[in-house]
């Protein structure tokens, strides 16, 4: 059993009045209390612990119950099978949760958990009460924690819940911890528990999509998840959870292209994680940031869907493509198809409605973008291309230029980057110095003033005019209400 200054951890233990509330509370009725998971991890590694993990002999709803009422906290049953409660703290929302032991000891409890470095447990009255902390530690997770390695307690915490192979690479890219060869193999060995190529086929152990998805959005929500989206692409992971990747294999966008489909999507991703906020739209950063962090749903920015998407988005060219000998994707979707299939999978992992346009907007925009660069754009087309992308216009350029950056200069398509960076330079002054203001002047005239100016009656004619005024001033064509007027009039005589 190790030790460690408990001064050391009780710097970075969250609410130490209520921790030490807890301890007297557990020690009149004779409980042994444990600190285990994730907040040992974080205590030992210096990170932030934002909740806490206590592990007992029995009794755990009871116990929990009674400290809530203790508190005047609000108690929450969270499983009765294996008993596991949580606590939480009113005034600042913090919680605690209680759990029965899963094994006869803390030991046996400990070697049941997903991974060494979780399976670390520390006596809360040693924390408490003494100059050294008695660390548990029975699968040598304190040893991996200083070494940065990730590894399974055995093989069968794996096989008793499979998702545990995903969340290696969440925590490979939160911690920035290795995946060593004995932990690979394991992965490689069960990675088809993961499979969610037929999920109407699969039986009642079939990992849920809502568990997929939780791990694959904190992978992407890591500042490198290009690195670890690859390495679960090496081993043949992301293909059991994302199996419509495959048909990008082998599949070339056109005949001078040097990668496939597949490689060009992951190049894509990195691309954009090296350079989140492009030269041509640095004016804009502190807008671009807050675009990016927006949450679309609790737990879900946009920055995460915008990845996804990266990786995704190439999906609409080998379900549309002619027969070609050379392997050549031939796309007629138009951006259509594309769409379609990303935004199945977007349901299937149960990411809201709100994922699902953000991503429609993305896969359909991104093609309309690039029939812009291969023109001389006007004024008309690019509010027209704002107009029809609306709030996502910013991340479909985001798309775009990781995309045209996913290749060498001289592989890229006709319109180099150089031409793309000033179409959206052009793009976003459009936006931010003509139609933001404009959104905040509201119209220029209303329905009754256009019907007292041209003494017209309420009826279709009215909305008609105010539609194509509106256009009018989101082209930036009229600024004024005497322009506004001059234009219903001019609209109204050529209807006639």
């Amino acid at each position: 059993m190790q030790e460690v200054p408990t001064a050391q951890l009780l710097e970075r233990l969250p609410h130490r009045k209520r921790i030490n509330q807890l301890n007297s509370f557990a020690s009149a009725r004779g409980v042994r209390l444990y600190l285990v998971g994730g907040c040992v991890r974080d205590l030992l590694l210096n990170r932030p612990v934002s909740d806490l993990d206590f592990a007992m002999e029995q009794d755990a709803l009871s116990f929990a119950r009674d400290f809530a009422d203790v508190l005047g906290g609000a108690f929450v049953a969270l499983e009765e099978k294996l008993p596991t409660a949580r606590v939480v703290i009113r005034e600042s929302g913090f919680t605690l949760d209680f759990a029965q032991f899963r094994g006869g000891s803390i030991e046996d409890d400990l070697r049941l958990r997903d991974l060494t470095i979780n399976a670390i447990g520390i006596e809360l009255s040693s924390l408490t009460t003494q100059t050294f902390a008695r660390l548990i530690d029975p699968c040598n997770g304190l040893a991996d924690l200083k070494s940065s390695r990730l590894r399974f307690p055995s093989e069968s915490v794996v096989l008793e819940d499979p998702l545990r192979l995903l969340r290696v690479y969440r925590f490979a890219a939160q911690l920035d911890f290795a995946i060593p060869e004995q932990t690979t193999r394991l992965i490689r060995r069960h990675k088809n528990l993961l499979s969610q190529a037929k999920p109407r086929e699969m039986s009642r152990d079939m990992v849920a999509a809502e568990r997929v998805r939780d791990e694959l959005i904190k992978i992407l929500d890591a500042a490198n998840a290009a690195a670890h989206i690859r390495q679960m692409d090496d081993i043949g992971v992301l293909a059991q959870i994302l199996p419509e990747i495959e048909s990008m294999r082998g599949i070339q966008r056109d005949a001078s292209d040097c990668l496939d489909l597949w490689e060009r999507s992951l190049l894509a991703l990195q691309r954009f994680e090296e350079e989140l906020v492009p030269k041509a739209l640095a004016p804009y950063r502190r807008e671009i940031r807050d675009y990016l962090n927006t949450s679309l749903v609790y737990g879900l920015g946009r920055e995460s869907i915008i990845k996804l998407a990266l990786i995704l988005r190439n999906l609409e060219n080998p379900p549309t493509k002619t027969d070609d000998s050379r392997g050549i994707a031939q796309p007629v979707g138009h951006g259509t198809v594309g769409a379609e299939i990303t935004v199945r999978i977007v349901k299937r992992l149960r990411l809201g409605s709100k994922a699902a346009k953000l991503m429609s907007c993305l896969v359909r925009h991104h093609r309309r973008f690039m029939e812009l660069l291969k023109t001389n754009p006007t004024r008309r087309s690019i509010s027209r291309f704002l107009k029809s992308a609306n709030q996502d216009w910013l991340g479909v350029l985001l798309v775009c230029y990781a995309d045209l950056r996913a290749l060498p200069e001289d592989r890229r398509e006709p319109p180099d980057l150089s031409r793309a960076e000033g179409l959206m330079e052009e793009i976003a002054n459009r936006y931010f110095l003509d139609i933001l203001p404009m959104m905040v002047q509201g119209r220029l005239i209303s329905g009754a003033e256009i019907m007292d100016a041209l003494d017209l009656q309420s009826g279709v004619i009215i909305g008609k005019i105010l539609k194509h005024v509106e256009e009018l001033q989101f082209d930036g064509e009229i600024r004024t209400r005497e322009e506004a007027l001059e234009a219903a009039r001019r609209f109204l005589e050529t209807s006639n």
